[in-house]
């Protein structure tokens, strides 16, 4: 994780809670072209979501918990102890939890660009993904996330699940999309935050990411 890349979130102390059942992380990736071109995060703000998942798999601590968090250029605090030129996910002073990890795609289609796994080099891959056409689609990954979820649980009943979305792009969400999807996500207890990368979206949206939250 970059020493220079920075984390922007205002930390409770929470952390996914370790239990008996494999935890299960969820990522939703802003990976439109509006993310790739940007560098107001170097080199984009896409590879900045990727470098996050990253640190926040090595440390096991998510965004603190019930909020829409703005990761913007003048609010960013530092990622933990890594050389900006390594990928070792070994060395970052805390122990390797053995959470299993989703990553998916929010641009155009939604679509899963990581199936389940515990082996997080793998996140290092999804740096080199093409940028997809079209705008960031957060309600229909978040039902792609669901149904994620049901497919674990059913696997796995009562693991603990956390969701972390990136919106790094202009996301358009409708009130009554809102509303449903909070009541999905808590009829199957999944815990969400949304990370705003770069500017705080416009036309009320970032109302309604921090209403998700």
């Amino acid at each position: 994780c970059p020493s220079r890349m920075a984390l922007a979130m205002t930390m409770s102390g929470s952390s996914i809670p370790r239990t008996e059942q494999q935890p299960l992380i969820i990522f939703i990736l802003d990976d439109s072209e509006a993310a790739h071109r940007s560098e107001d995060f170097a080199p984009s703000r896409y590879a900045f979501q990727v470098e996050a998942c990253r640190c926040l798999c090595r440390a096991f601590v998510p965004l603190a918990h019930g909020s829409a968090t703005c990761l913007s250029r003048g609010t960013r605090t530092r990622c933990r102890g890594m050389d900006s030129s390594s990928d070792d996910d070994s060395d970052c002073g805390v122990s390797e939890p053995e959470q299993l990890v989703v990553v998916l795609g929010a641009a155009g289609r939604p679509r899963v660009l990581l199936p389940p796994t515990t082996d997080k080099a793998q996140l290092s891959e999804l740096r080199e993904l093409a940028p997809v056409e079209g705008s960031v689609r957060l309600a229909q990954a978040l039902k792609v996330a669901l149904l994620t979820v049901r497919q674990r649980r059913g696997a796995a009943p009562g693991c603990p699940v956390h969701v972390v979305a990136f919106v790094a792009s202009h996301a358009a969400l409708a009130a009554t999309e809102v509303g449903q999807l909070v009541g999905s996500l808590a009829a199957h207890g999944v815990r969400l935050d949304v990370a705003v990368v770069g500017s705080t979206p416009a036309d009320g949206a970032h109302m309604h990411l921090e209403a998700l939250g």
